[in-house]
């Protein structure tokens, strides 16, 4: 898999475009937990994993990184969780 960061500013509008055509092209839809099966699988062998959101404070998000965070913890075997924020943006989650 081609890595998308690093291929278009603001400045090139035909290469946004193509990125922006590229992430439709992988995202997936997410509507229940087991929809990380293929996720969690692709990420058990990772040194690191890296989570990012632009909304800075929607549920939704919070909701889908607990379950992401817990099933890495608990499928995966990762051992340590570290998470930028304050209040509930950092309250750990339940095992699922």
């Amino acid at each position: 898999m081609t890595p998308i960061s690093g291929r278009a500013t603001w400045e090139e509008p035909e290469a946004v475009d193509s990125a922006a055509s590229e992430l439709r092209e992988r995202s997936r839809p997410v509507g229940g937990p087991t929809d990380l099966d293929d996720l969690v699988d692709r990420l058990s062998d990772a040194r690191y994993v890296l989570l990012g959101e632009a909304s800075h404070g929607t549920s939704e998000f919070y909701r889908w990184r607990a379950h992401l965070t817990a099933r890495l913890v608990v499928d995966a075997d990762f051992d340590f969780v570290a998470v930028e924020g304050t209040g509930r943006a950092v309250t750990p989650p339940t095992a699922t």
